[in-house]
Parts: structure tokens; C-alpha cells; sequence
């Protein structure tokens, strides 16, 4: 099984920039995609809200993820702080998946369990954002494309 990595927010987008087949999967709801996201992510959630608002596992993430991504292609997996990236990298990589790095601080800023400092967000470190919900970024487009 492959081993998890872990990047910045800046070494993210140079990561992105260097090869076209990476791919940053936001993993955090719909609701906080669409509030604003590194430009060109796609949106599967890892958690959702069920009808009492309580978040509970997306029971559909990895079905949709084993469609929509191919499990040799560069994954990123970014949410607000690092946290549910860390649980969606570490789903991926118990499925298969081949290269999957989760990215500290995420959107947000959040701790580096490494060495225990703050790390800034994709939001802070002035990289790349749009708010941009469409039929290639949207969970929504990605369940379809999935056949759910």
C-alpha cells in the first residue's frame, strides 16, 4: 500500500502546476465548496449533513471516487483545516489509489501534526481561488458522471 503524503497549500499548487493529470479533490461539503475553493478542485465531501444537520460519512465517497479518478492519477485532497482530507487520503489509499497527498492547512490553515506548527491556508497563502460551481467541479456533476 502506498504511503500517504503531506504538502503545503503552496507545494499543492506547484504540484499542480507541474503535471495536468493532478487532480485537488475538496473534500469538504457542498455548502463550504461553493463559498470559495483552489481553482480548478472538484467537489466529493467526505462527510455530509444528514436531515438534522449532524455530519455523518458519505456513504457514496468512494464509489464515486473509483469513477470519477483513476487510481494512478496524482490526487490532492484539501478540506478547511486538514482534517477530513486526512480521513478521505487515507480512504483512498485503503482503496487502491495510488498517489494520494493531503494538504496541510487546507483551505482554512490548520496545525502540521509533524512538527506542530500552523501551516496557512490555500485562502491565506494567496494562491488560486474561485467560487465557480459547475458540471465538471460540482458533487452533484460528479454523482451523475458516476452513475448515482
Amino acid at each position: 500500500m502506498s504511503q500517504m503524503k503531506l504538502v503545503t497549500p503552496p507545494e499543492a499548487q506547484a504540484a499542480l502546476e507541474a503535471d495536468e493529470r493532478t487532480v485537488y479533490l475538496d473534500v469538504r461539503t457542498v455548502q463550504e465548496f461553493a463559498a470559495g475553493h483552489a481553482a480548478g478542485a472538484i467537489n466529493l465531501p467526505v462527510m455530509t449533513r444528514d436531515p438534522s444537520g449532524m455530519m455523518m460519512p458519505n456513504r457514496d465517497f468512494i464509489a464515486i471516487a473509483e469513477k470519477v479518478l483513476d487510481k494512478t492519477q496524482p490526487v490532492l485532497c484539501g478540506c478547511m483545516s486538514g482534517g477530513r482530507s486526512q480521513a478521505a487520503a487515507k480512504m483512498l489509499l485503503d482503496h487502491g489509489f495510488d498517489d494520494v497527498t493531503n494538504i496541510l492547512g487546507g483551505w482554512g490553515g490548520g496545525g502540521d501534526p509533524r512538527t506542530g506548527q500552523r501551516v496557512s491556508g490555500w485562502l491565506a497563502s494567496g494562491l488560486p481561488t474561485s467560487t465557480d460551481v459547475d458540471d465538471e467541479t460540482s458533487y452533484e456533476a460528479l454523482r451523475r458522471k458516476a452513475g448515482l
